[in-house]
């Protein structure tokens, strides 16, 4: 099941579930891939979310998201560190 949201002036964005890789690499050499893991928000743990770009970190750039759930708990339902 898909929400859709109309954004003035914008096309309207279909919100799927979204997956990540967990993968373990071991010594550089070996890469396993475990599964897939579901991305929600960590206030409301709703799957509508998007992304919102990259972060700097200590070990390179991140994913951002941004909470699209009219009902979480967050004001700006921006995703928190």
């Amino acid at each position: 099941m898909s929400h859709i949201f109309n954004i003035a002036g914008r096309k309207i964005k279909v919100l799927t579930p979204q997956y990540r890789d967990l993968v373990i690499v071991m010594k550089g050499v070996v890469e396993l891939l475990l599964g897939q893991i579901p991305i929600k928000c960590p206030l409301c743990g709703s799957w509508m979310i998007s992304t919102n770009g990259t972060r700097p970190r200590k070990y390179g750039r991140v994913e951002a998201f941004i909470c699209k759930n009219p009902n979480c708990k967050n004001g700006d339902r921006k995703t928190p560190k």
